[in-house]
């Protein structure tokens, strides 16, 4: 006679911060074959592979792993830069700006309370 477990097994849960860099990396690497394969533009692969790319990259982690302050400083401060690169914008004010941001992103990862 075979014994009925009333209790299936459990997935296994992936944890938010893996799910995110696994993501990330499929989504860098299915940019940089469509790159190597003509599907997509020098200009399109450019921003993706761009360091206003990499902040928005970081601030999503920060986010994932609730690190509001920084995570939110890091993509809307990347998502500016990216559209402003993009758009071919020029804001004479980013010189003030970009560093003034730079000094605050400092300070609030200074300040940000551990858990």
């Amino acid at each position: 006679m075979n014994i009925i477990d009333s209790n299936p097994p459990t997935p296994k849960r992936i944890e938010p911060r893996n799910l995110y860099i696994g993501l990330l990396l499929i989504a860098i690497g299915s940019a940089w074959i469509a790159h190597n394969v003509g599907w997509m533009g020098r200009r399109t692969f450019d921003i993706i592979f761009s360091w206003q790319m990499l902040m928005v990259e970081i601030g999503g982690f920060l986010l994932v792993v609730r690190r509001w302050l920084p995570g939110i400083l890091l993509t809307v401060a990347g998502g500016l830069l990216l559209l402003s690169d993009f758009f071919n914008w020029e804001i004479p004010i980013w010189q003030n700006i970009g560093p003034l941001a730079v000094i605050v992103l400092g300070i609030a990862f200074l300040v940000q309370k551990k858990r």
